[in-house]
């Protein structure tokens, strides 16, 4: 009876084990992390590319951006605008950082975080009751007077 409780059990776990075996967590992440200059003019334009990668493209993602940099927050834009849809299929999908110093910068460093927020969109179109993921580009500017060659 014992020996028959114990290949039950064994038999169990083994069912249990293999349920949960396709439940799987997608990932989401950005390259690289951070928006980088520290030769920035008053007056100038800076351009960077971040790649949004996720691991899983099976689902259209609709996609928001959220520019948390008080101090700079006019002079940074996405090309793509602050919502857009990163179609299923597309596992490194780039989005441009644009930087429009004003002419009357004051000259010194600035800091900031780009949140970008996704979520997966059904075939119909609407946003599916889901684990939102997303990830955090950090801003680092300086404006200085230094004329690089």
């Amino acid at each position: 009876m014992k020996k028959r409780i114990l290949i039950l059990s064994i038999l169990l776990l083994v069912l249990l084990n293999s349920i949960n075996a396709n439940i799987a967590f997608a990932g989401f992440g950005i390259s690289p992390a951070r928006v980088y200059n520290d030769q920035l003019l008053p007056g100038s334009h800076f351009e960077q590319i971040i790649y949004l990668v996720q691991s899983k493209p099976e689902k259209n993602l609709k996609t928001t951006i959220e520019i948390d940099a008080p101090e700079i927050k006019d002079w940074i834009s996405i090309d793509l605008g602050p919502e857009f849809t990163i179609p299923a299929g597309s596992q490194q999908f780039p989005i441009k950082v644009l930087v429009d110093v004003p002419i009357k910068a004051e000259f010194k460093n600035y800091s900031g975080k780009i949140w970008v927020k996704t979520m997966p969109v059904s075939e119909q179109g609407e946003q599916m009751v889901t684990v939102a993921l997303g990830a955090i580009i950090s801003v680092d500017l300086r404006v200085s007077s230094e004329m690089v060659y």
